[in-house]
């Protein structure tokens, strides 16, 4: 988990550098310039790279948390419970979500814009076959199954 609070504090960062930025853009034209370089980087390709990288570490963690039991008998308790089914959910919901959307936006992987948005995740698919869009479906599914074996077994 510390890669990923790493790049959660470089997020955190370079979202302060971008709202300063797109305060002086328009009196400065680097400000500008650094404001639509830096968008992307944060917004996706950050934000999807940020999640692949912790898919086993946060699988990981609410899986463990689920099968050690939930708490519900104090506030912090119950804060911590909560927070252990949104990961629970965002673990099994964000690949289906990821897939569906890559499938209906299969025509727009040639788009030089739309691949500077996502290249973290389609920069090695192939853009020939609508098939290859689920591949972040099989690949997240299959580090929750080696989790599931990992917690269970």
């Amino acid at each position: 988990m510390g890669t990923l609070f790493l790049v959660l504090i470089v997020g955190i960062l370079l979202l302060l550098v971008l709202l300063v930025c797109r305060s002086q853009s328009e009196r400065f034209e680097c400000a500008f310039e650094i404001t639509e370089r830096i968008r992307y980087q944060i917004f996706w390709n950050g934000t999807l790279r940020y999640f692949m990288e912790g898919y086993m570490a946060l699988s990981l963690n609410s899986m463990v948390d689920m099968v050690q039991g939930l708490d519900w008998s104090s506030h912090f308790a119950r804060l911590t419970s909560l927070f252990t089914w949104v990961l629970l959910a965002l673990v099994f919901l964000v690949p289906v979500f990821l897939t569906i959307f890559f499938r209906w936006k299969f025509s727009m992987f040639n788009d030089p814009e739309f691949f500077d948005k996502f290249k973290e995740i389609i920069s090695d698919l192939s853009y020939r076959s609508k098939y290859s869009s689920y591949f972040i479906l099989i690949y997240c599914y299959r580090r929750l199954a080696q989790i599931c074996l990992i917690v269970f077994c």
